[in-house]
């Protein structure tokens, strides 16, 4: 997943690389991690995300496309809904939450 993080991975990348069918690769992953493939995968995202925004100074179009995300306005909803904060706050020190 890490060295695919800028592409789009899907469950069936995941469940064919594992030598499963799809709906036994999501039901194993949940059933061994306790979430989806999906919010796994994003919160992997998000949290490399917040790393690159906080560490560089990368522009948030930039950490958006390097962390997956179809759009700086992706990103910037998908910050807001998990972690209740925008890239632009996490710039100037907001903590995420």
């Amino acid at each position: 997943i890490m060295d695919n993080l800028h592409r789009k991975v899907t469950v069936q990348d995941l469940a064919s690389e594992a030598c499963l069918s799809v709906s036994r690769f999501h039901d194993l992953f949940r059933e061994m991690t306790g979430v989806t493939p999906h919010q796994f995968l994003l919160q992997i995202r998000l949290d490399q995300a917040v790393h690159l925004l906080v560490s560089t100074s990368l522009a948030i179009s930039e950490v958006s496309y390097r962390t997956g995300f179809s759009s700086q306005s992706a990103l910037t909803n998908a910050l807001r809904k998990s972690k209740g904060v925008t890239p632009a706050r996490l710039r100037f020190g907001e903590k995420v939450a």
